[in-house]
């Protein structure tokens, strides 16, 4: 019995018939424009989804232009597609393997009481919830002195969070860093001396920062190189008002104007457009640089999450492994019966997950891989690896 198309004209398809065998790989190649995925994604998948739903009662999804598809079974796309560019996303965090690793330290982590400081764990602590101001607030009692403590929950361990994300590269891992190529020291401000700003722009901040310097009566550096600037010129150039040259008593009386004086500084006006825009804006990248965040070292989480530990090993250490270490951390909980009684359901969930993805190869990969740097070929697999043990037959695999 074949998957028979009758008239397919989707897009660039020309009143296709098509018989497919089932059960069998079936390979379908062209030119580029020929019509490939088209015929795969747009016509074939969509109507396998469209009868599928349809046969539930729920409706609404398209039918694509093709009179008849016979013979279908319910499908699985797997693509190139839909990349997730976001930078805090990772692999640990695409699969879920993140959100069960969170799960477990919620629930086994050991830390230092802050007031006796034993090691104490949270599977052995007695807990206690408090609501307060409409919100409710998790803390657990050390078994040793009985100082009360907040409970790390899961939110502590996630780098998305304020409650877990270190504060300063706020669950990046790293942080951005203006390079001083920015600033053509060889040059006068207003002849190319900052790198950024055409000439227009940079007579317009040249006229606010000769106000703000006049009105702290500071002289103002007309036509001399950025190299002979003294320290207290440079310093309100880079941060205008925000600068550390600025005493308290100064800023109350501030102008409030551009024009008078109001100038916002170089640097500031740069993280402001970066966060504006929620990404470097093109003109600014040459001069930007990312270092490892000097106070998590790129552990993203804050210094309380990234100490703590299960089986003697910290959340971080376990994500910058290989999918190989995950597994073996896991085994090592499941041989202590205590511990494995608190947490069993996610310690299965990653066994058999790890064990789809390294039966595809990518036993290499770490749960801390940024995904969007993962090739089209990995994501795929990724993907593929979802559905490999799954119970149902005569699926319609689409790559």
């Amino acid at each position: 019995m074949n998957i028979k198309i009758k008239n397919a004209y989707e897009k660039n398809l020309r009143n296709i018939d098509l018989d497919i065998p089932r059960n069998k790989f079936t390979v379908i190649t062209g030119l580029s424009g020929s019509g490939k995925t088209t015929l795969l994604k747009d016509t074939l998948y969509l109507e396998s989804q469209r009868q599928y739903l349809e046969a539930m009662n729920y409706q609404g999804t398209p039918k694509p232009k093709v009179d008849q598809i016979q013979n279908l079974s319910p499908a699985i796309l797997i693509d190139q597609e839909n990349r997730n560019d976001n930078p805090r996303s990772t692999l640990g965090t695409q699969t879920d393997l993140y959100t069960d690793l969170r799960m477990i330290f919620e629930k086994l982590h050991q830390r230092r009481c802050p007031n006796c400081q034993e090691i104490i764990s949270a599977s052995n602590a007695k807990e206690e919830t408090e609501k307060i101001d409409g919100e409710y607030n998790v803390y657990m009692y050390c078994p040793h002195c009985h100082y009360r403590m907040e409970k790390l929950t899961r939110s502590h361990f996630s780098f998305n969070t304020t409650a877990g994300a270190c504060p300063t590269c706020k669950g990046m891992g790293k942080t951005l860093v203006i390079k001083d190529s920015l600033y053509q020291k060889d040059q006068t401000i207003l002849n190319g001396g900052i790198a950024t700003w055409p000439k227009g722009y940079a007579e317009y901040q040249f006229k606010s920062y000769a106000a703000l310097l006049k009105y702290l009566e500071i002289s103002v550096p007309e036509d001399i190189p950025l190299k002979k600037f003294t320290s207290e010129q440079l310093d309100l150039l880079k941060y205008g008002i925000y600068s550390s040259e600025i005493t308290k008593e100064q800023k109350e009386k501030l102008p409030t104007k551009v024009a008078e004086g109001k100038y916002e500084g170089i640097e500031p006006k740069i993280w402001q457009k970066i966060a504006e825009e929620k990404d470097i804006p093109k003109n600014l990248k040459p001069f930007i640089k990312e270092d490892t965040c000097v106070d998590c070292h790129g552990e993203k989480l804050n210094a309380l999450s990234r100490l703590v530990t299960v089986c003697n090993q910290r959340l971080p250490e376990i994500t910058k492994g290989d999918l190989n270490h995950v597994l073996n951390w896991v085994y090592e909980i499941n041989e202590n019966e205590q511990l494995k009684s608190f947490v069993e359901d996610y310690l299965l969930d990653i066994e058999t997950k790890i064990k789809r993805i390294s039966k595809l190869g990518l036993v290499y990969l770490s749960l801390d891989r940024q995904y969007s740097t993962l090739s089209g070929g990995e994501m795929q697999r990724i993907k593929l690896a979802a559905v490999l043990d799954s119970q149902m037959t005569e699926l319609i695999n689409a790559y």
